[in-house]
Parts: C-alpha cells; structure tokens; sequence
C-alpha cells in the first residue's frame, strides 16, 4: 500500500525560524499584515563586494528580493520593471508557495545573482539562467505615486 505525505503549511514563524538557524547574520521585522522582511549582508565571494540584502516573505505571493546598496545602474540584467526587485525565476516555470522556505530557495538564488551579477559588471554578458523579460526601466515620480496611492 501506497504511503501518503502530507504537504506541510509552514505559518510565518516557521520561516523566522529557518531563516535565524541558517542566516544569523539576517534580522528580522514582522509585519501585522503578514509580511516579513529579512535583511542582510552577503559577500558571494572575498573578491566580490559586499551586498545589503532585503528579502520579503508575502505568505503565497512570490517573495520580493533587492539590493539595498552597493547602488547598481538601471542597466544591470535581470530587475524587474523598474523597482529594484531581482528577478530570481520565471513563474510560468517555477511557482512560490506558501510553505516554501525563503532558507531553501531564495538566499541560494540571490547568491547566484550577485555572482552572475559581479561577472556581468565585466564582461557585460550575463551567463547565469535567464529569461526574457520587460526592460529595466525606473518608475516615473507619477507612477510611484499612483503605486503608493493603491
């Protein structure tokens, strides 16, 4: 006979958890509405810089990754429209959910990113996984307005 498993619902502070046992150096702020936001600094490499990270958790929304400094140019590869958030997979390949941990696939994924990144800055040839997406272009004064007004 067939074993059943059981998909686990991990609720916030399991990703709390698993973020402060393997990312220390992460801090952690929760937010009433169910967001959590992890920030950090990662250093993929000696020779690389050092990178301020800010990851959100939003339950079963994918989470939201950027770089809060060194400051990159709008022309660097793979942000998403305009605001700074990296683009870590495609959706119609891999889809979040809400019991994934950010511990198991995003921290790897933004690693990977800085590195692919810090070897774009050279070559400017991106030679990480990619997918085609819209362009990078920074929202106009209007728009982070209508954003922030929604």
């Amino acid at each position: 006979m067939g074993h059943r498993y059981r998909q686990i619902n991990y609720n916030p502070n399991t990703q709390i958890l698993a973020m402060r046992g393997r990312y220390p150096n992460f801090t952690v702020k929760k937010h009433r509405d169910g967001r959590i936001v992890f920030s950090g600094r990662m250093t993929v490499r000696p020779e690389f810089d050092e990178y301020e990270v800010q990851i959100i958790y939003r339950g079963g929304l994918g989470p939201e990754a950027r770089i809060l400094s060194p400051k990159f140019g709008w022309d660097a590869p793979h942000i998403l429209n305009g605001e700074g958030l990296l683009c870590l997979y495609k959706e119609d390949i891999f889809q979040w959910k809400e019991h994934y941990l950010i511990a198991d696939y995003i921290i790897g994924w933004v690693a990977e990113w800085i590195y692919f990144y810090e070897a774009w800055k050279e070559s400017r040839r991106f030679e990480g996984p990619e997918a085609p997406h819209p362009l990078n272009t920074p929202k106009t004064d209007e728009e982070n307005t209508t954003s922030e007004n929604n």
